[in-house]
């Protein structure tokens, strides 16, 4: 058949015309994309759901049928298909997974862990090897956000996933959703199960050193950043993260600075890097050097709070006087509300043009 067709025509034995041929599941699976990119949701969902008849092991027309919903915001009808899918056929690792990924996107974390650990529960027997089923964070960040709903399910129901596979991906997923969750032990612990399954795995045990650190093992962290290292001597976050919490911990603020000049070797725009650089140096006593640094960052992401308080402690540190001072530190100090960027930066360069005045 050739690709993209809905309808294929053979000759039937003794006719003398063609004939419309049964539809095929991938045919009925092109449909159901085609309705779906054109916001005919009734059509595409026909579509996926004569596929299930067609083809009940097929695990793209159970996806179909939930981006139909997704695409429409109807996540809670999303969640019900496939909590029904699953429970019907309780076998199948793949449905409980699409479940898993589905309550995720819909930021029903608790719904997304249950699901996963039963997938885990099936036994290694029903746990294909790969678990390539489209998902919907991508990585450990963020859920999806698109202004199109229609292509963000377009992009969720034909990407493929490049994380880990069987087992360990669904500790995976299950880190992912804890880390959402606001859980970061949670999220550690299943970081470590994924780093003993994949061994010497750079990005796995970066994911498994942050989750340690926001969890408050920073000695763990420590240790493990160092093993990143190790694999991947080039990585500007796993350099910057060591530096930081070198210098946070007491550790050896000679060693931190060598790090956190080599992440800013490797990534001189990051504000994290440049506000890590600075932390390092102002925890030597260098807080001119620290000031200036901090600065920058804080105009560059007026709302992180953790930029504000390092500047705000080498205001403090500096003891300058002066009104522009004042109300800068104030204005660093107040809970952040939207709006304020500008008036932080319009501060940030009142302050150093009050400065360049005085050295003059």
């Amino acid at each position: 058949m050739t690709a993209g067709l809905l309808l294929a025509f053979v000759i039937l034995p003794g006719a003398g015309a063609q004939q419309p041929a049964t539809a095929t599941a991938e045919g009925l699976f092109q449909e159901g994309l085609v309705a779906l990119k054109g916001e005919r949701y009734a059509d595409a969902e026909a579509a996926f759901r004569k596929q299930m008849e067609l083809a009940p092991e097929n695990i793209l027309a159970v996806l179909g049928v939930t981006q139909v919903y997704m695409a429409q915001k109807r996540s809670s009808d999303a969640l019900r298909f496939l909590q029904d899918e699953a429970a019907r056929r309780p076998a199948r690792a793949d449905l409980k997974l699409a479940l898993g990924d589905t309550a995720v996107r819909a930021g029903q974390y608790d719904v997304a862990i249950t699901a996963l650990r039963a997938a885990l529960q099936t036994g290694e027997s029903g746990i294909p090897k790969d678990l390539s089923v489209p998902r919907g964070t991508g990585n450990v960040t963020a859920p999806v956000k698109e202004a199109d709903p229609v292509a963000a399910s377009m992009n969720v129901l034909m990407a493929r996933d490049a994380t880990p596979k069987g087992e360990a991906g669904i500790h995976v997923r299950l880190a992912e959703a804890l880390q959402l969750k606001k859980d970061p032990a949670g999220a550690a612990a299943e970081w470590q199960k994924v780093s003993e399954l994949v061994p010497q795995n750079g990005a796995v045990l970066g994911n498994l050193a942050m989750q340690l650190e926001s969890s408050g093992k920073k000695q763990d962290a420590i240790k493990t950043y160092r093993e990143v290292l190790a694999l991947t001597p080039t990585n500007a976050v796993a350099l910057n993260n060591l530096a930081f919490l070198l210098a946070d911990t007491g550790g050896d603020l000679y060693e931190a600075l060598r790090l956190a000049r080599r992440a800013r070797a490797f990534a001189p725009g990051m504000a994290n890097v440049i506000d890590t650089e600075a932390y390092v140096a102002m925890k030597q006593g260098f807080i001119d050097d620290a000031l200036g640094s901090f600065l920058h960052v804080v105009e560059m992401e007026p709302d992180n709070v953790e930029f504000r308080k390092h500047l705000s402690a080498a205001i403090t540190m500096r003891n300058i006087q002066s009104p522009a001072t004042d109300n800068l530190t104030k204005a660093l100090n107040r809970p952040f509300v939207p709006g304020d960027q500008e008036a932080i930066r319009a501060l940030i360069r009142s302050l150093t043009t009050e400065t360049e005045n005085k050295r003059k």
